[in-house]
């Protein structure tokens, strides 16, 4: 996604150590991770400035991301958000991530309640606004096969319909 340095949970472990100014984590983490990045991230750890920790924050956000962590993600998007109140691609991605971790519980859900109509409907809603059209209408449509008389349902499968009626002309 971005320029993450890529070490797996050693690059966590460095933009981890940055923010909480651990030394001793940012230099173990640097010296099995990327030695040639010790200097500058010394320096950053004395001169740690709101933009320096609003990078480290996206950047490991975006780890955390890629690993399906997503409330970790959503907390340091957001605290990149305090520092940065008008960083447009942190609040898309946070929202993104949002419209992820929603599904991955609504998803939860549903493996204990499967036939519970409302978690049907919201995970509908939640691929709808991603538009992964084919599974919200598959949710959409196992929450009629429950309930025919179901209003957010219909209208959310019509409204699809309707999308990808327009689309194909």
């Amino acid at each position: 996604m971005s320029g993450i340095i890529d070490c797996g949970d050693y690059g966590m472990e460095y933009y981890t150590a940055l923010l909480e100014n651990a030394p001793n984590k940012l230099i173990k983490s640097l010296y099995i991770c990327i030695p040639v990045l010790a200097p500058v991230a010394i320096f950053a750890y004395f001169m740690l400035e709101d933009s320096i920790k609003a990078k480290a924050l996206f950047e490991r956000g975006v780890a955390y991301a890629d690993k399906g962590d997503y409330d970790k993600d959503i907390e340091d998007f957001e605290a990149v958000l305090k520092i940065d109140p008008n960083n447009a691609e942190v609040k898309q991605l946070l929202e993104e991530v949002q419209s992820n971790k929603a599904i991955k519980d609504l998803s939860a859900t549903l493996k204990i309640k499967p036939d519970d109509i409302v978690t049907l409907v919201l995970r509908g809603i939640a691929y709808h606004e991603k538009g992964n059209y084919d599974k919200a209408i598959n949710d959409f449509e196992a929450a009629l096969k429950m309930d025919p008389n179901d209003t957010y349902a219909k209208q959310f499968l019509e409204e699809i319909r309707q999308t990808k009626a327009g689309v194909k002309k």
